[in-house]
């Protein structure tokens, strides 16, 4: 890399080049720093440090910095290193480890299985078909003695994919909606409004009647500071 004769690079002239501490290959503007800017926070250095194992989108990655694959924050997907260890060699864009027993926390050697991701989606069609799915929450609440929730799977994306919300999931497999469960309980109830239909919105309310709250409230906040400011 050439370095850079200036006003910030005046030391290199002098002295030579100086590089981050961390390994980078960056180099310093000054021989007065250590680390470039955020390498100094990097990796173990990092008050947030977990060990250099994260959970990522329901996966495990590992911090390997120095793979060819890594993502920008250097860590790569653990059971996609695994088979790599396996088989001696970089995975391809186009290869997908798939998890045999669905839960995507468990990296063994024994429960991963390397395919083409054609082959994968069109496995993954059938086996998260709407009558598959439909019968694993009879076979969870068999198992349970109880509704199930969306938490008690540890891939509950495809039921969210597939029929939109867990209460539809529900419905689809014959148990009553469980109204008590999710941040959004109360989207089947309607408007609390007199001779009002619509569907609840916010606040007891349907979307209309709830943004006209919101202006009537905005315009009399600024009529009693428009006012305070005039006396």
């Amino acid at each position: 890399m050439p370095v850079k004769y200036g006003y910030y690079y005046s030391d290199h002239k002098k002295y030579g080049a100086k590089y981050c501490k961390c390994g980078c290959g960056e180099i310093l503007s000054s021989y007065r720093y250590t680390y470039k800017k955020g390498c100094h926070q990097k990796g173990q250095r990092n008050p947030q440090w977990s060990g250099g194992r994260i959970l990522k989108n329901g996966y495990i990655y590992i911090h390997m910095p120095q793979h060819p694959y890594a993502i920008k924050t250097g860590y790569i997907a653990e059971h996609r290193f695994v088979i790599e260890q396996i088989i001696g060699r970089h995975l391809k864009s186009t290869e997908i480890v798939h998890h045999i027993n669905k839960n995507t926390q468990d990296n063994r050697p024994e429960n991963l299985k390397l395919m083409p991701k054609i082959q994968h989606h069109s496995m993954e069609n059938t086996l998260y078909s709407r009558e598959n799915l439909i019968k694993q929450i009879k076979n969870k609440s068999i198992e349970l003695k109880r509704i199930p929730f969306a938490k008690d799977f540890p891939n509950h994306k495809p039921f969210y994919r597939l029929f939109g919300s867990w209460n539809n999931a529900l419905i689809s497999a014959g148990f009553p909606v469980n109204v008590n469960y999710g941040a959004k309980k109360q989207r089947n109830l309607i408007c609390g409004i007199k001779n009002c239909s619509k569907p609840y919105y916010k606040k007891n309310l349907c979307q209309k009647h709830y943004n006209s709250l919101q202006y009537t409230k905005r315009r009399h906040t600024s009529i009693i500071s428009v006012n305070s400011k005039s006396a």
